[in-house]
């Protein structure tokens, strides 16, 4: 288990938008983990382990509500920069699914990623 810093907490909680359950929680084959809200219209608060367009995975956070049945607003920091996006869901080779975050290119740091997140290095990476 790797311990963040009172200061990396106090910047992921500040950056949340809602209040997170740790008690509900579901993981996916692909190793990421959904963290939900509570209560009867829960939503998802934050995807650790979600797959980024470098390979990595990072904690994205929700922003928003879900705005279609698949993806979610979100953000994560990367290099310090906080980049604007969408958490998706996608299917893996195996048809499994997982989660990843894919940056707006129009949003707020949307080209950090150095436009590495075309389909085939999707695909590379998700077979890893």
């Amino acid at each position: 288990m790797i311990l963040k810093s009172p200061q990396n907490r106090r910047n992921e909680v500040a950056k949340m938008r809602f209040r997170k359950d740790e008690n509900n929680k579901t993981t996916y084959p692909d190793g990421s983990v959904v963290v939900h809200t509570s209560g009867p219209f829960a939503t998802i608060a934050l995807v650790r382990k979600c797959l980024c367009p470098d390979g990595k995975r990072r904690t994205a956070i929700a922003s928003g509500y879900a705005d279609t049945a698949w993806s979610v607003p979100g953000h994560l920091i990367h290099k310090g920069k906080t980049v604007a996006g969408s958490i998706t869901v996608y299917t893996m080779d195996d048809g499994n699914e997982g989660w990843r975050f894919v940056p707006d290119s129009r949003g707020k740091n949307g080209n950090i990623f150095n436009d590495e997140h075309d389909e085939r290095a999707w695909s590379e990476r998700s077979e890893r």
